[in-house]
């Protein structure tokens, strides 16, 4: 085996093990995307903090009340 076939050999092992990575994350992604949504949302919302006993602090002043916490505004990035 030249050195040659032995880098493109290591190459191509490597990249298929990224694009197979890559593979499972993208249908993870597909099939649980419901459910990150749902869990970022109760991230946003800081439900966590209105649980007994209640925490009071000022960061609840930032939380999103919006379903999923899927807040619109008017300003945009783009």
């Amino acid at each position: 085996m030249t050195q040659l076939t032995s880098l493109l050999l290591i190459k191509g092992v490597l990249l298929s093990g990224l694009a197979l990575w890559l593979a499972v994350i993208v249908l993870n992604n597909a099939v649980a995307f419901r459910n990150g949504v749902f869990s970022i949302g109760l991230l946003m919302g800081m439900q966590l903090f209105d649980q007994e006993p209640a925490i009071r602090t000022p960061l609840l002043s930032r939380a999103s009340r919006m379903p999923y916490g899927i807040a619109r505004s008017s300003a945009s990035f783009w």
